[in-house]
């Protein structure tokens, strides 16, 4: 297991590796591209990805539904503002990682409602996510900061893989974008009486 799934984990997250093993999206503004099929991969304007890492890019349509309606879900159960204000960004990021995983890939996303999910893995840690943040405002923003932070360590392993331009420059975005919302839970933590390990 790698060091943040643990703590998922250790916390009811559900079952299977990191999300390291689904890959992560965020913000950007992408234009559609028709995918080509070859032995090594799948090109587009911006380059050639593996099938392993078409793989990652399609599940990363998933992660950011995840942390969507984990966040929806828990500004309606703690009544905290930072989740409101945050879901609307990852609404953002679903919407442009679906443009670009359209590049690489022709499996197009379930239209899902909130809280639901084709892949039973991301159906056990979306339940288990939101039982660990229902039981108070600071567990909620102490798993808001976790989801954040796993993101980011994601995106990092990604983007050590060495993508097409295309594909970095939006993952980057991606981090800068998660560090961004990390600072604003664990501000948020601090506001509450609580700490973030």
């Amino acid at each position: 297991l790698t060091p943040q799934f643990a703590w998922a984990q250790r916390n009811g997250r559900g079952n299977g590796n990191s999300f390291q093993q689904h890959g992560k999206g965020s913000q950007a503004s992408e234009n559609q591209s028709n995918r080509q099929s070859g032995a090594r991969g799948y090109n587009s304007i911006g380059g050639t990805l593996t099938l392993a890492q078409v793989g990652q890019l399609v599940r990363m349509r998933e992660e950011e539904k995840l942390a969507h309606d984990v966040y929806v879900t828990l500004a309606q159960s703690s009544g905290l503002q930072i989740f409101n204000n945050i879901a609307n960004a990852e609404s953002q990021h679903m919407r442009a990682v679906e443009q670009l995983a359209s590049r690489y890939s022709s499996v197009a996303a379930a239209n899902l409602p909130v809280g639901s999910f084709s892949d039973p893995q991301f159906q056990a840690l979306y339940n288990s996510l939101v039982a660990a943040g229902s039981k108070s405002p600071i567990a909620a923003a102490t798993v808001g900061a976790k989801i954040e932070e796993m993101d980011i360590k994601d995106l990092q392993t990604l983007l050590s893989q060495n993508p097409p331009q295309d594909v970095s420059k939006f993952l980057e975005h991606l981090q800068r974008a998660s560090g961004q919302h990390l600072r604003a839970f664990t501000m948020e933590l601090k506001r509450l009486g609580g700490t973030y390990m």
